[in-house]
């Protein structure tokens, strides 16, 4: 059987990548900083070995967001593509929302459950993490926290008078 490869780009797609290997890992992150960085409530990632990374284009812009994190992005239109670690050299983390085919994968996990924003979780049973996963830590949960129904924010509506 024939692997797709995996492509993906920023926003101005002045950025691209191929990948050829099938993701070591597809996780949630919900910590502060993967927060900021992706401006959503959490970031998805795959995990894939760099050296099956092809770049095209300009290099990319990053930044050292704590003492053992880089993480990369588009200088030109500031698209997140990228977190890699000090702990893991030969491993890049890609952005789910960079790859042209993002439904392809499902969550494997979520790390740093304990910081998620507690108004938004996901419908899936990925094991959640209160820290990271690579511990001795067992999850906190299997399954999304909460009711999966819409909330109104305003409540039932009131009748028209006179009807």
């Amino acid at each position: 059987m024939t692997r797709e490869r995996i492509s993906g780009r920023c926003l101005c797609g002045a950025i691209s990548f191929e990948v050829d290997a099938d993701p070591q890992s597809v996780t949630f992150c919900h910590c502060e900083s993967c927060r900021r960085h992706s401006g959503s409530p959490a970031a998805a990632f795959i995990g894939v070995p760099k050296a099956v990374v092809s770049w095209c284009g300009p290099e990319r812009a990053s930044y050292r967001s704590s003492p053992e994190v880089i993480r990369s992005f588009c200088g030109r239109c500031g698209s997140s593509l990228t977190y890699e670690h000090d702990a893991s050299p030969e491993r890049t983390a890609l952005y789910v929302g960079s790859l042209d085919d993002p439904s392809r994968y499902t969550v494997g996990k979520h790390v740093h459950y304990g910081e998620r924003v507690t108004w938004f979780d996901t419908i899936d049973s990925a094991p959640r993490y209160r820290a990271g996963s690579n511990s001795e830590e067992l999850p906190v949960a299997t399954e999304a926290v909460g009711s999966t129904e819409p909330k109104l924010a305003i409540g039932p509506i009131p009748p028209i008078a006179g009807s």
